[in-house]
């Protein structure tokens, strides 16, 4: 308003109309990031009206939003207190099956193993933790309804799949979500899901209250969606489940870690690779090892093979070394064209075929046998896993009398002998591998 009195005037100030301007800025990536210092500072740097030296000062208070370094800085600032993100989970309630960035394993199950400790699961109870969604999706409880078949892959939907299964995988018939573990026990305030999204990874974009949400779920392997995720699943407290974890060795390069588990005294193997017996020094696969000298046997029960790729291979293995090139002798399963022996002779070269395919077609599970006397190298085989395997049990499948000097192994008489995957097992086991 403004006053005149006859001699002088005044004003004063009524209203304030203001418009937004939005503080505009890149972030590291250069993509449009608005109301965010530290990306406004960058900004004025690519425009040049400040110098790198400044962007880097500046940027030791303003760290600017995700993807710039706000994460990276709350951990640093973390690991100067002994802390590191992630969840401490009570070992006697819940056996952790997978986890990826803070909640990495080293090892994560594999389907046969999963789904042996979800079988001793008294509630068939598994928990999602997600350490940087929101509130109400930090901590999911898969309850299941229905038996496990081995028709169905339940490994794969929870951690992996974004896909619909009428037959085994239908919200409310088949399973239920809830927020704590008090209500998946006793099945009271289950999640209104009605509406749950087969199409997108678990949850399946649902939210407690029936709504829809996106951006809430995660592929365990390979990573996809949410970060910083782990699987859990439930223990039974009146059975102890016995698991131990074995290391696992990588010849070659594969693109995915393997893992060496005992459940219950049958070891499963999950692994990865591109080949064994391929030509040259191109082995790549994960072994199961064990260093030994002179004659042995090895006897393997292969219950259960769940295999990718038609030419996925596991069974038993007698190598010089662990080079990817190394002399070898293998009695393998292929994931569909049945049980090979075969090995490298010399150091490098391509392998030989001595008697391929003693039987034929898919196999998921057979006893095999692998003996070496001398440089005389043996395999039996059972096409049914036994449960007490002797030599009267077994067929001979074949055997290669190699007394060249080419298959002479090295000084000392040295090797690594053990299951392979992908790829191997330890002498007169039980062995699932998938």
């Amino acid at each position: 308003e403004i006053h005149y009195d006859g001699g002088q005037w005044s004003g004063k100030l009524t209203k304030v109309y203001i418009d937004f301007n939005a503080c505009e800025g890149f972030d590291r990536r250069g993509n449009n990031d608005n109301n965010d210092l530290w990306a406004y500072m960058n900004r004025l740097y690519r425009e040049g009206k400040i110098t790198i030296d400044q962007l880097m000062e500046i940027g030791k208070v303003l760290v600017g939003d995700d993807p710039d370094m706000c994460s990276t800085s709350v951990n640093d600032f973390y690991s100067t207190k002994g802390m590191e993100r992630g969840h401490n989970e009570d070992d006697s309630v819940w056996v952790k099956v997978a986890g990826v960035n803070s909640l990495k394993m080293d090892q994560p199950f594999g389907k046969a193993s999963f789904d042996a400790v979800f079988a001793e699961s008294p509630n068939q109870i598994a928990l999602r933790r997600c350490v940087y969604c929101k509130n109400y999706h930090r901590e999911i409880y898969y309850k299941r309804l229905t038996p496990i078949t081995s028709e169905f892959n339940h490994y794969m939907h929870l951690l992996n799949g974004h896909y619909e299964n009428e037959d085994y995988y239908v919200y409310g018939t088949d399973f239920e979500l809830y927020s704590t573990y008090e209500d998946a026990v006793a099945g009271v305030n289950e999640w209104e899901c009605e509406n749950y999204q087969y199409g997108q990874f678990f949850p399946g974009n649902c939210r407690p209250d029936g709504g829809t949400e996106g951006n809430v779920g995660a592929r365990m392997t390979p990573h996809a969606g949410r970060s910083d995720v782990a699987w859990y699943i439930e223990k039974s407290k009146d059975k102890s489940t016995g698991i131990t974890d074995y290391p696992i060795t990588t010849v070659g390069s594969t693109k995915i870690d393997g893992s060496v588990r005992s459940v219950d005294n049958v070891l499963h193997i999950t692994a990865s690779g591109h080949g064994i017996g391929t030509n040259g020094n191109n082995d790549a696969f994960n072994f199961y090892e064990e260093p030994m000298t002179g004659d042995l046997t090895m006897t393997v029960d292969l219950t259960h093979f769940d295999f990718v790729g038609n030419w996925a291979m596991a069974g038993l293995m007698i190598r010089e070394s662990l080079e990817p090139g190394s002399k070898s002798v293998n009695l393998l399963m292929s994931g569909h064209y049945g049980l090979v022996m075969n090995g490298r002779g010399e150091t490098n070269a391509n392998y030989n075929s001595w008697h391929t395919n003693y039987a034929n077609g898919p196999m998921f599970a057979a006893t095999m046998k692998l003996v070496r006397e001398g440089n005389t190298f043996k395999s039996y085989y059972l096409k049914e896993p036994a449960k007490e395997v002797g030599e009267a049990t077994l067929v001979t499948a074949g055997e290669g009398t190699r007394c060249e000097p080419g298959y002479s192994f090295s000084k000392e008489d040295c090797l690594q002998a053990g299951l392979s995957v992908g790829g191997t097992l330890r002498s007169g086991g039980k062995l699932s591998v998938g």
